[in-house]
């Protein structure tokens, strides 16, 4: 009964992270003294004033995908971090001229596709077109999401648990 009633205790500690709680290790939600893990494909999202953070890890945390916005830039951006596999190029020689490629997005069959920018600095890729309305309220109500490079080859993919929660938050403050 003690063991049941402190592992309780612990659960509800770790449910009630602070509102600026964050990724700090692979898996990992919360701040360095106060964390839950993570399963990869769970949201989560963030707030803080006018600014929305909303991310996930992908499968076998297979790269971590992160939605942006804030009130007064709501087109947003999409970035793409923690990567490490041979589906994106990604080339030290582009850093005068970043290098860009087009990535699909399928949420339960239906297809988004943008086209991103490698920024070696940070080893991430960004993009701002395919945060659209229809985009996110896919992401809400779908089940699985795919990320695919232009030779169709899947990079990762991320479930979608949570997701109505985030793109409510997303619409209600940055109005997308």
């Amino acid at each position: 009964m003690l063991r049941l009633s402190l592992t309780a205790a612990l659960c509800l500690a770790a449910s009630a992270l602070p509102g600026w709680a964050q990724w700090t290790a692979v898996g990992r939600w919360g701040s360095d003294n106060a964390f839950r893990y993570v399963q990869p494909g769970a949201w989560m999202h963030r707030t803080e004033g006018t600014r929305v953070e909303v991310s996930a890890e992908g499968d076998n945390h297979q790269g971590r995908l992160t939605f942006r916005c804030e009130q007064s830039r709501p087109e947003g951006r999409m970035v793409f971090e923690m990567y490490r596999g041979p589906g994106l190029n990604d080339s030290v020689f582009s850093r005068t001229q970043p290098a860009r490629e087009f990535l699909r997005l399928d949420i339960d069959g239906q297809s988004f596709v943008g086209e991103v920018e490698y920024r070696p600095t940070d080893r991430l890729w960004v993009t701002t077109d395919l945060l659209t309305p229809g985009f996110l309220d896919a992401f809400a109500r779908g089940a699985r999401l795919e990320m695919y490079n232009i030779h169709d080859e899947r990079i990762t993919a991320f479930g979608l648990r949570g997701t109505g929660a985030a793109r409510e938050v997303m619409r209600r403050v940055c109005g997308i």
